[in-house]
């Protein structure tokens, strides 16, 4: 496999000391060092495989196809970090695995424990620093609970190479890292490590022939190895050998000439594993137990009693004859190749059996929020059981009584968790069912024993079942309900109603109900404007203002100078008005009086003067009668005044009626307006009309004959 073929540019590694310390005349050992150096990246592959199968059990080894996903893995990541960082260590620098930038497996402890540098001048490795000179570094890496090491020696190339030197056709094997750490059942802590050399033991990097590696001398086999060859260096991993001994490895490849080297195997270490879980709790001559294990040894695991006295094994069962600690022995005393095991002892606790007993017979009828329920049980370890409810919405425990809470099935459990030599018993249950609770209504607020129309009502009032009953009323034109609140909107009898529905837990309330009176209110006080004006012989219409729903009316108590029907008053004398404003009782409101009011009432004009003739019997002259107002306006008249017109020619009177005109155009018509006074004013005019006419002239003197004597 050609690896690093596109890598060798930036550096390579190597761990072959003996083969970077030598040079041939022409300087060119260096070149095939350098070129060498890829086992950089494999040599920390292996490196990391270590602490990979540090991590997995000692009997049960990873299968190959993990191993190769880990070396292709931890390949990529060396070789690019440390390809990637100049001058890796640098002198003045204390040398540190935290310059790979790789994280240590948890359980693990990583150092550097050498680091040499090149020396071109010398072709050997010292510990004097040389600038920009290839640098031989050894890791280890120590498992920090058993303290086995596993180290790894690689060389790192700097970005700026020396002179290269060129290596001779392929001659021989070398172990460049020889095996060591090995024991049954167990990777080599440190995995080999062959290199194709030349005959000068210079690397040959173009070599990719297949090396072998075996074991000589002994059939056992050499299990698990797995090669990475790259530029004329195979790194192994995983190899083991499961069979104690010294055994010589010998690597081969066609003609070159082999390597051996020799390893020696140390037993495995054996561990117990015991497979099988004992009873909990152990109970005496009731449980058995067979325990089983496996040993790392693939031995049969040999079980005896550590407490004979509680615990006997026999035929690999165990029984429990007593109360107390039982402990398990698990023993594997080892073989050729693994090492006795440490005992492992299994604890297991062993009591007398518990049972619990119900005593008390589950209830038959229970009810939400009914009577309680105290169970009873017994323990045969003679403790005191505790109930508690496996079902919490439908009952409850408190100080050993069973409340009902819910509809459903109630469930109580039994426990006893035993106590000293007793097991904790088995739960013991008791189911029941539980029915809807009674339900009652309960109403706290008065009747009301003064209610009126126009008031309110708040009632108070529970249920039982924890509702706030509905409040409604069946004479919805005296009292209506909204929430908990009884308005009064009429006279008379006010039923108010009290329910609660069935629901969850509870059924339906029987219904209670509240009756009483509601009495007609007092309306506000009646009232009337005064008017701002009363004339004796006027009426008004006045309005009474009450929020009464009676009639209203007003009475008179000056009924010389005022009278009423309904609300119309007529004002019949000069003087004060006397009025009281009333309203009748009505559907709602009782009849109430107002405060009388009092005003004067004015006299006014009297009417008009009744005309009776107008007489002309004499020469330019007319004489006007008439009589007096029919209404005086509640004043003395105190005098007439008659105008005629044309002429406007004025006649005035105060206490006659009548009034004659002179020199007035006889044959001209003439109208006469009649008006009274009083103290209030004048009255309209009445009118009444004349012509005046002249005297007849004297008659023209006949002849008169005498036919008789003393006649004519």
């Amino acid at each position: 496999m050609k690896f690093c073929e596109s890598r060798l540019r930036c550096g390579t590694a190597t761990s072959r000391v003996a083969a970077l310390s030598r040079r041939d005349d022409r300087g060119d050992t260096l070149v095939e060092v350098l070129l060498a150096l890829v086992v950089l990246a494999l040599a920390t592959v292996a490196l990391m495989t270590a602490f990979a199968t540090s991590f997995s059990a000692s009997a049960q080894h990873q299968t190959l196809s993990t191993v190769n996903s880990a070396l292709k893995s931890l390949d990529g990541q060396v070789v690019s970090q440390v390809q990637s960082t100049q001058n890796f260590l640098t002198c003045a620098a204390t040398p540190s695995t935290s310059n790979l930038s790789l994280s240590t497996p948890l359980g693990y402890s990583s150092s550097i424990t050498n680091v040499q540098y090149w020396n071109a001048t010398t072709g050997t490795w010292t510990s004097t620093c040389a600038s920009n000179a290839p640098q031989k570094i050894t890791v280890t890496v120590t498992n920090t609970s058993t303290q086995q090491n596993y180290t790894s020696t690689f060389v790192v190339n700097d970005p700026v190479a020396p002179p290269i030197a060129t290596s001779g056709a392929s001659y021989q094997l070398a172990f460049t890292t020889p095996p060591a750490g090995a024991a049954v059942g167990s990777f080599f802590t440190t995995q080999p490590v062959v290199s194709v050399e030349d005959s000068k033991g210079v690397v040959v990097s173009s070599d990719l022939s297949q090396v072998s590696l075996a074991i000589t001398g002994s059939t056992v086999p050499l299990n698990n190895c797995v090669a990475q060859e790259t530029s004329g260096v195979v790194v192994y991993s995983g190899c083991e050998i499961d069979t104690v001994g010294t055994y010589t490895l010998t690597a081969t490849d066609g003609s070159l000439v082999s390597a051996t080297t020799t390893i020696t195997v140390t037993k495995g270490v054996n561990t117990i594993t015991p497979t099988s879980t004992p009873p909990s709790p152990a109970i005496v001559a009731s449980s058995s137990y067979t325990p089983t294990a496996t040993a790392t040894s693939n031995d049969a695991v040999v079980i005896t009693s550590a407490s004979s006295a509680i615990c006997t094994v026999s035929s690999g069962v165990v029984t429990f004859i007593a109360p107390g600690l039982c402990g398990v022995n698990f023993n594997d005393f080892g073989n050729v190749n693994f090492a006795a095991a440490a005992t492992v002892t299994q604890p297991i606790y062993v009591y007398f059996a518990n049972t619990i007993t119900i005593k008390s017979a589950a209830p038959t009828s229970a009810v939400v929020n009914g009577s309680y329920y105290t169970p009873t049980s017994t323990a045969t370890s003679g403790d005191t059981t505790t109930v508690s409810s496996a079902s919490p919405t439908v009952c409850s425990v408190v100080s050993g009584q069973v409340s009902f809470v819910g509809v459903g099935t109630c469930v109580l459990n039994f426990n006893d968790p035993g106590s000293g030599n007793y097991a904790p018993a088995t739960q013991v249950q008791q189911s029941f069912a539980v029915a809807r609770g009674a339900n009652a209504i309960t109403v706290y607020s008065a009747v009301p024993t003064a209610a009126i129309y126009g008031g309110s009502y708040a009632t108070v009032s529970s249920a039982t079942s924890g509702n706030s009953p509905v409040v409604s009323t069946s004479t919805t034109s005296v009292c209506t309900a909204s929430g908990t609140t009884v308005s009064f909107v009429g006279a008379g009898t006010c039923t108010v109603n009290f329910n609660d529905a069935q629901s969850t837990n509870f059924v339906a309330a029987t219904q209670q109900s509240q009756t009483f009176i509601v009495g007609r209110a007092t309306p506000t006080v009646p009232t009337f404007t005064v008017p701002t004006s009363a004339l004796d012989g006027g009426t008004t219409t006045l309005s009474v203002t009450t929020n009464g729903d009676g009639v209203t009316t007003l009475s008179s108590s000056t009924t010389g100078v005022c009278t009423v029907s309904g609300l119309v008053v007529s004002y019949v004398g000069v003087g004060t008005c006397t009025l009281t404003p009333q309203v009748a009782q009505g559907n709602n409101f009782l009849s109430s009086n107002g405060v009388a009011q009092s005003f004067s009432v004015l006299a006014t004009v009297p009417s008009a003067p009744r005309p009776v003739s107008a007489s002309s019997n004499r020469d330019s002259q007319s004489t006007v009668t008439w009589l007096p107002p029919l209404f005086a306006g509640g004043a003395p008249i105190t005098g007439y005044t008659v105008t005629s017109n044309p002429g406007g020619f004025t006649c005035t009177t105060t206490a006659t009626t009548s009034c004659t005109f002179t020199g007035l155009t006889n044959g001209t018509s003439y109208t006469f307006s009649i008006t009274a006074t009083n103290a209030a004013g004048i009255s309209s005019a009445a009118t009444i009309s004349a012509t005046p006419a002249a005297a007849p002239s004297a008659p023209t003197p006949l002849t008169a004959p005498s036919y008789v004597s003393g006649q004519s």
